[in-house]
C-alpha cells in the first residue's frame, strides 16, 4: 500500500471517528442589517473608542482616576474572603456615607468579621480597616483581620481596574441605538 494512500485511509478515519464529539454546531445567523443600521452601529462602536465621544452624556469612565470603583466595593470584596483560606462572604453591607461603606462577613461557621471601606479625603486612596471575630485582640484574629485587609486591598484594586464603558439599549424605534 503506497504512503499516500495509507495517508488518505488514517485521515479518512479521524474524519468520520474523531469529529462526532460535543454538541452540533449552531446554524449560522443571517440576520442582515439595513444600510441605516450598520452606519448607526458604526458610529456608536467609533464613538465609545473616542478618548472624548462627540456626545457628551456618555461618559467612558474606563478606569476611575484614584483606582476605586465605589460601585463594586462589595463584589470585590466577597471575591477577596471567598478563597478557600478564609472562606467568608459578605453577610451584609451598610452604606454609611458617599465615603464610607461596612461590611459584615460571616463564615461557615458564623464567625463574625466587619471591614469598613473608607475614601480618603483630599487625597486619592481608601483606608480599610479589618476587626475580626468575637474578640479582636487575640493574634490569630489580628493575623487573619490583616491577612484580610490586604487581600480586599488587591482586590479593590483589580476591580478598580476593570475597564467599563457604558451600557447601551436597542432603541424603540427600529434602526437607532441608544447609548445609557
Amino acid at each position: 500500500m503506497g504512503h499516500l494512500t495509507r495517508f488518505f485511509l488514517i485521515s479518512s478515519g479521524l474524519a468520520v471517528f474523531g469529529c462526532s464529539s460535543g454538541p452540533p454546531t449552531a446554524p449560522p445567523v443571517d440576520y442582515v442589517f439595513t444600510g441605516s443600521q450598520a452606519r448607526q452601529s458604526k458610529g456608536v462602536l467609533r464613538s465609545m473608542a473616542l478618548e472624548s465621544p462627540k456626545n457628551p452624556d456618555i461618559t467612558l469612565d474606563l478606569v476611575p482616576a484614584d483606582g476605586v470603583r465605589w460601585e463594586t466595593l462589595e463584589d470585590a470584596v466577597d471575591f477577596a474572603v471567598g478563597v478557600p483560606e478564609f472562606e467568608m462572604a459578605v453577610n451584609r453591607r451598610v452604606d454609611v456615607s458617599e465615603t464610607e461603606q461596612v461590611f459584615y462577613l460571616v463564615d461557615s461557621h458564623m464567625w463574625p468579621a466587619r471591614v469598613t471601606v473608607m475614601r480618603l479625603e483630599g487625597s486619592k486612596g481608601i483606608e480599610v480597616e479589618v476587626v475580626m471575630g468575637p474578640d479582636p485582640s487575640t493574634p490569630g484574629n489580628l493575623r487573619k483581620a490583616e491577612a484580610i485587609r490586604k487581600r480586599v486591598l488587591a482586590a479593590i484594586d483589580q476591580y478598580g481596574r476593570i475597564r467599563r464603558v457604558p451600557a447601551y439599549r436597542i432603541s424603540s424605534r427600529p434602526g437607532e441605538v441608544d447609548a445609557n
